[in-house]
């Protein structure tokens, strides 16, 4: 009897590599009390068989397995009993009987979709736009071959793949639709706050803030964009230490001494970059705060202040002792409202 079971691979579990999770399953259809089907001969094994196994490193999310067995409970039954034995990051989503005849789970797959997530800040790594990327991708599948050369200890074998192109053109065109969608709320945004503010090349702005806890306990925040994206990675709060008492200025003045008077711990310390330009959540008297911390450190860094209505919206920019009424409606002003 012939059953296919379909399976997840999640965790830490993408780490172990094709052989291993063969002896794995091995040894949860043992404890599970499957009644596999073994081999004949001196050394029995298992009859079971993978398709299309991933490489170590990848999740997988659709994996198959093939295995004979000569009894069996029912479908449900056989994914508890199974899932029973699984540790965390392994998954058994489906049990079913194939027919007698059916052929093996590797030889009919036929394709296999692959979901890349790239880092967040992927694009600090790369010597071209997003756009330059894709567009490179899109060339790339257009070719519509892949030679792959293996080299072995017998010699260079060359195999040619074919790629799924219309499946892929399509998916990476709708990439490519996001992507200028995304840019026009991200990187347009930002183009809109230099035009508001005459400033150009503005890649990092940095937020602050000042919460008081129950009146009395002050916490400074620090909110980070970089090309009108969040960059959570870099957010900061800052537990004030040298103000006793709500005192948003005194407050506001140490967070911004302690964030621009400290020592980068390397490239990737959020505190390593300086900004571009500098959000005050408030007006004129949380911007010459600013000012003051700045210039006694040397730093020459625009200041604006975000300027608040009765119901503490904002409602436009504090920039050069002018205020600068911003359409509510564009993306620009969507970056404050985050």
């Amino acid at each position: 009897m012939k059953i296919r079971i379909k399976f997840s691979k999640q965790g830490a579990m993408k780490f172990i590599g094709h052989l291993d999770t063969m002896r794995y399953f091995q040894k949860a259809m043992r404890r599970a009390d499957v009644d596999i089907r073994y081999s004949e001969g001196f050394s029995p094994h298992q009859i079971m068989s993978f398709a299309a196994p991933l490489g170590v490193g990848l999740t997988g999310s659709g994996e198959y397995l093939d295995i004979e067995v000569l009894s069996t409970d029912s479908s449900a039954g056989m994914v508890k009993r199974l899932n029973d034995t699984m540790v965390e990051g392994v998954e058994v989503l489906s049990y079913r009987k194939l027919p007698d005849d059916a052929e093996n789970a590797m030889s009919i797959v036929a394709a296999c979709d692959y979901t890349i997530v790239l880092r967040d800040d992927y694009e600090n790594g790369l010597s071209m736009t997003p756009e330059e990327f894709y567009n490179g991708i899109l060339d790339f599948i257009e070719n519509g071959n892949l030679n792959i050369v293996k080299k072995t200890k017998k010699g260079t074998k060359e195999k040619l793949v074919e790629l799924a192109k219309e499946n892929a053109w399509m998916v990476l065109s709708k990439d490519r639709e996001r992507i200028k969608r995304e840019e026009g709320r991200t990187i347009g945004a930002v183009k809109e706050i230099e035009d508001w503010l005459g400033l150009k090349d503005i890649v990092r702005m940095e937020a602050y803030d000042i919460s008081n806890i129950s009146g009395f306990e002050s916490v400074g925040s620090m909110v980070v964009y970089e090309k009108g994206k969040p960059k959570r990675s870099d957010y900061r709060k800052f537990k004030i230490k040298w103000v006793q008492g709500p005192n948003d200025y005194a407050s506001m003045e140490e967070v911004l001494t302690r964030r621009f008077t400290h020592e980068s711990k390397g490239e990737y310390d959020s505190f390593s970059i300086l900004p571009d330009l500098i959000l005050m959540d408030g007006g004129r008297g949380q911007v010459n705060i600013a000012r003051k911390v700045l210039g006694e450190l040397g730093i020459d860094i625009p200041v604006c202040g975000m300027v608040k209505d009765d119901r503490h919206r904002t409602r436009g920019l504090l920039f050069h002792e002018q205020e600068i009424r911003i359409p509510l409606t564009s993306e620009g002003f969507s970056i404050f409202l985050k």
